[in-house]
């Protein structure tokens, strides 16, 4: 159970300012749109209270951090163009990659940057976890090799598009994909390769930073178990390490973001 709010935080809260951190109402106010959108997309569709509470509960954390992560990085054009793609790839991952059986695992987010040499690389994967919980049962499911295998795969496509091949030739992973699907994906692959060669020009590639982190980020105070960074490294990830790191917001900033935002809709707000 939370504390009573001060006269001042009910006044705060009364006139949209959640946040005495001018740096976290910013942050708030900048996705509050997405959260709103997200959150009465799950109550219409999710009619069990406790599973419908906690999927907004981590959708709520999960779109704070992911932009709280993303402003940490400062992009150039062809970063972010770059990073956009891959982004919208992997939510669409079962199309794209062509898995008609299994579901790709994942990221919440990537960071995308330049080595020595000017060529764009991909130097951070980002999860977001909102209890020990959540984050054992990551690891136990084998989620970071999986994930990093997925981007794997996604980076390959992109690839072999920007170096002009045809997308006919890129074949989906499972072999009993449906027709209709595989249509729908070629046409897919098309656009992708429009836009992607008309960020970085046909020829050009892009690769995995040989010192790439592999980042789980947790709510303020949240405890972190006791891990092993090199883990990656031992199932064959040799140049990747998997990194904790908090969130400036805590699972109390997070119930009061659902609070404040709950009664709002995305015309109103």
């Amino acid at each position: 159970m939370f504390e009573q709010p001060t006269p001042e935080e009910a006044a705060n809260h009364e006139a949209g300012i959640l946040f005495a951190n001018p740096q976290k109402q910013h942050l708030f106010e900048s996705v509050s749109q997405r959260i709103i959108k997200k959150n009465a997309q799950t109550k219409e569709a999710v009619k069990d209270s406790q599973e419908r509470e906690i999927i907004i509960f981590g959708d709520t954390f999960e779109m704070v951090a992911k932009e709280e992560n993303r402003l940490q990085h400062t992009e150039t054009e062809p970063q972010r163009g770059v990073r956009e793609i891959i982004e919208n790839i992997y939510q669409n991952a079962e199309l794209i990659l062509g898995t008609a059986h299994e579901r790709p695992s994942k990221p919440d987010g990537i960071s995308v940057g330049f080595d020595a040499k000017g060529r764009l690389i991909i130097n951070e994967i980002v999860e977001m976890k909102t209890s020990e919980n959540a984050f054992r049962h990551g690891i136990d499911k084998d989620q970071p090799a999986k994930t990093l295998n997925t981007i794997g795969h996604i980076v390959t496509i992109l690839n072999r598009l920007a170096k002009g091949e045809n997308t006919s030739n890129i074949k989906p992973l499972d072999h009993e994909l449906p027709f209709d699907k595989r249509v729908k994906r070629d046409g897919e692959l098309k656009k992708i390769k429009d836009h992607l060669i008309s960020i970085i020009g046909t020829g050009n590639t892009i690769t995995f930073s040989p010192e790439m982190i592999y980042r789980l980020i947790v709510p303020n105070g949240q405890e972190i178990p006791t891990f092993n960074p090199d883990l990656l490294q031992e199932e064959g990830f040799l140049t990747t390490t998997l990194k904790i790191s908090h969130s400036e917001f805590s699972k109390r900033d997070i119930h009061e973001i659902i609070h404040q935002t709950d009664s709002k809709k995305p015309s109103q707000y």
